[in-house]
């Protein structure tokens, strides 16, 4: 998850270590060793079968939470909100709830990401 979202968040190793609430050093860490993990296993990057999203359906609706909590309450600089976080979140969370419309955790996530994006302006 780290790893997602340092690189698929565009989240900075800080952010990261913040909202996992461990130290920068423990999440460098975990990077560092996910991606070991990854080159020496071969993982090649590519799209699932529909079959196995549920394994990891789980992890991918964490990641975009955590990605919505870093837009929605900013852990570092000087706006308590970062709407391109938030945003890109969502976009993310609707798609995906969109490929699997019988999940109803999706749905859910999606519910609270806009209930909270509705805010916003206020």
């Amino acid at each position: 998850m780290a790893l997602t979202l340092r690189i698929v968040g565009s989240l900075t190793t800080e952010e990261v270590a913040r909202l996992f609430l461990v130290p920068v050093a423990t999440i460098q860490l975990r990077i560092v060793r996910a991606k070991k993990t990854l080159a020496a296993a071969g993982v090649p990057f590519e799209v699932l079968e529909p079959n196995e999203w549920g394994e990891r359906l789980g992890a991918v609706l964490g990641v975009v939470y955590l990605m919505f909590t870093e837009g929605y309450e900013a852990t570092s600089g000087d706006r308590w909100i970062r709407p391109h976080h938030a945003n890109e979140a969502l976009r993310i969370g609707r798609i995906l709830a969109g490929l699997v419309p019988h999940e109803p955790e999706a749905h859910a996530l999606v519910a609270l990401m806009e209930f909270q994006t509705s805010r916003f302006a206020a």
